[in-house]
């Protein structure tokens, strides 16, 4: 296992011990615990959406798992049952909450609330790349989902050790 997966581990082992209660913004969802994607899980969903995931991000997933965090996460089970879909004007159904989109170059892999994500690229020239998206604008995180997370866990342990107010971290990652 990557060196990095080694850290992230050890960090969200730290990361529950500072939060039994799951007060930061939105662990209560996720209880700090990753879920392992498989590769045929994966290469079903990659088939099904006509896309090829990053290679760095698969990995991730399938070694080390997805659904911690940030914020509200994305429910692992939820990713794997997207299908491709088309943004319309006209589309204010409340359903979009539950239920994320695959959009067309991208994947949501955090969910901030009021239509806030960060979102990593599948295809051209900025595959792999971590991206914020808000108010169809979207501006560039890091360059790589491992990194983007080491991160998150690293801010939200510097936080929860200094005992600020955890209830809102979408703006420190």
């Amino acid at each position: 296992m990557k060196e990095k997966y080694l850290v992230i581990k050890d960090n969200l082992e730290k990361i529950k011990r500072l939060d039994p209660n799951f007060e930061a913004f939105g662990s209560s969802r996720w209880n700090y615990r990753l879920d392992k994607i498989s590769e045929s899980e994966l290469t079903l969903f990659e088939k099904k959406n006509e896309i090829d995931l990053p290679s760095e991000f698969r990995e991730f997933i399938s070694e080390l798992g997805f659904g911690a965090g940030p914020v509200y996460g994305v429910n692992p089970h939820t990713l794997l049952s997207l299908e491709k879909w088309e943004i319309e004007e006209e589309d204010d159904d409340e359903d979009y909450e539950e239920f994320k989109p695959l959009y067309d170059g991208y994947v949501v892999i955090a969910e901030y609330g009021c239509g806030i994500e960060s979102v990593i690229i599948v295809d051209g020239d900025n595959k792999g790349e971590v991206w914020h998206y808000v108010d169809y604008s979207l501006h560039k995180l890091n360059d790589s989902y491992c990194d983007w997370y080491l991160r998150w866990t690293e801010n939200l342990i510097k936080i929860l050790e200094h005992g600020e107010h955890i209830g809102l971290l979408s703006g420190r990652i």
